[in-house]
């Protein structure tokens, strides 16, 4: 935006698209203009402007850092809106772009705002709440890792990754790597800078753990029932999607009996897994894929002497039933990304195919049903061992 422009802006006043700040004395409530506007129909806050229009501009070095830091710190879910230092007749303004949100209600230091005319007003409660049923709940995953950076991505695995998916993207229509990424949800614009998105960052970090801990898998052999019992082995798995599944399967491989029989009119014996692990890889790529990453918790992977426990954070989404996935596989999906990858690199069935899978293949080695079970917070993945029927 060139200095044309934004005194045209500001011959048009202030109004539901516009606010004018003359100072970082109204930060907050400048903060909270944002915030009204990404929950409206989004807009732009000038700083450096008064209210009538007279341009008298920031005197801080750091104003643009320091309107940008008090957006992120104070706004639930947290907004990213793009920052422009614009210099007019030798006075710098800061102007704040912000679009509406696919991801609102937004709050500000703990209250809901929206645009009437030229003022914000709190939500009421019958518009917050209202608000909140509809938001949509699958954008978490495109939102910027917090505390990640475009180089915590592997991008030579980023780089093979898109020459597949969109050939000569690079080279012939010279577009960046990073100016990719974002055009396909794994990385967003930041303050002028590209950062990973969540799914980018689980998909193709160097060790996403590094930047949030709970993105993992807590794998355990329980020498007993239930977890009061001796702990054997106890593992931190960590790495990108991918590895996670692999990883999680190499865990109960090497945990798991094989026991052995003769079938009839044969001499060379058989042997009999505890669990067949394509149905264990199943139930880790859906514990993956279709987490709720937001909670402070990790998939629990455990091992049991009589069952295959793995218990991710996240339930069925509103308004599906656990009969009606098991029946008809549905396109919906908490993370459409990270789903949509995983399936073009075949680790992932389409939401709902990879639980029949695991059905189908628990009951070809003879063990007994699986169980799937859906709460508010997780959903819960338990095959019983096939050794136990023949204990």
């Amino acid at each position: 935006m060139n200095a044309e422009n934004i005194r045209q802006l500001i011959a048009r006043g202030e109004s539901e698209t516009l606010e004018l700040k003359k100072s970082l004395s109204q930060l907050r409530r400048g903060v909270e203009t944002v915030t009204a506007m990404a929950n409206t129909r989004g807009g732009q806050v000038l700083f450096g402007v008064q209210a009538e229009g007279k341009i008298i501009g920031l005197e801080h070095p750091d104003a643009s850092a320091q309107i940008a830091e008090a957006i992120t710190k104070n706004t639930d879910p947290i907004l990213y809106p793009s920052l422009e230092t614009v210099e007019i007749g030798g006075k710098k303004i800061v102007v704040v772009a912000v679009v509406e949100s696919e991801d609102k209600p937004h709050f500000a230091y703990g209250h809901g705002y929206l645009r009437v005319g030229s003022t914000t007003k709190i939500m009421s409660r019958a518009v917050l709440e209202m608000a909140i049923s509809q938001r949509r709940p699958a954008e978490f995953e495109r939102r910027p890792a917090l505390g990640a950076a475009f180089s915590d991505l592997d991008e030579d695995k980023l780089r093979i990754y898109f020459r597949l998916r969109a050939p000569g993207a690079e080279d012939v229509d010279h577009l960046s790597l990073a100016e990719l990424a974002v055009g396909q949800g794994l990385a967003v614009r930041v303050n002028g800078d590209h950062r990973p998105s969540v799914a980018g960052l689980l998909l193709f970090g160097k060790l996403p753990q590094k930047i949030n801990d709970n993105w993992g898998i807590t794998a355990l052999r329980v020498h007993g029932p239930d977890i009061t019992y001796p702990i054997i082995d106890r593992r931190e798995i960590t790495g990108a999607a991918e590895q996670l599944i692999e990883r999680g399967l190499q865990f109960v491989a090497g945990h798991m009996r094989v026991a052995y029989d003769f079938p009839k009119d044969s001499i060379q014996r058989r042997e009999i897994p505890e669990y067949p692990l394509t149905a264990v890889r199943e139930a880790l790529v859906n514990a993956v894929a279709h987490r709720d990453y937001q909670p402070n918790e990790r998939i629990q992977l455990r091992l049991h002497d009589d069952r295959l426990e793995i218990q991710n954070p996240g339930g069925l989404l509103p308004g599906l039933k656990l009969e009606q996935v098991l029946r008809t596989p549905t396109p919906r999906r908490r993370n459409f990304i990270i789903a949509q990858v995983l399936l073009e690199w075949k680790l992932a069935e389409q939401v709902g195919r990879g639980l029949v899978r695991i059905q189908r293949d628990m009951r070809e080695l003879g063990a007994p049903e699986p169980r799937f079970e859906s709460t508010s917070s997780h959903f819960i993945v338990t095959l019983p061992s096939r050794h136990q029927l023949l204990a």
